[in-house]
């Protein structure tokens, strides 16, 4: 939402409502309360469903200028960045451990 206000392609009030929305949508997914639907074709299509529901019409302009396949490379890159961060915290735990023998 940030990188398409910046480039102007919403504005700063469709922004915040966009960044207000996501948290709200964040909050339902680790709270447990996230309802996903029978028409969700996916994790994209249920959140951009449940923005629109939370802040109206203007949920829909989230993935302006983003296909799918952007979306998941994104979200795959970000799923493996916090994977390395707990394997890496494994991995010192370990050695600790092992300096400790």
């Amino acid at each position: 939402a940030k990188a398409l206000v910046k480039v102007g392609i919403i504005t700063d009030t469709e922004g915040q409502s966009l960044q207000e929305g996501l948290e709200k949508v964040q909050e339902e997914w680790a709270n447990g309360t996230f309802e996903l639907k029978p028409g969700d074709e996916d994790i994209h299509t249920a959140n951009e469903r449940r923005l629109t529901e939370i802040i109206g019409p203007v949920g829909g302009k989230l993935h302006t200028g983003r296909s799918r396949n952007d979306q998941v490379a994104t979200d795959t890159r970000l799923w493996t960045v916090e994977a390395e961060r707990d394997i890496l915290k494994d991995l010192g735990i370990l050695l600790e451990a092992g300096a400790e023998f």
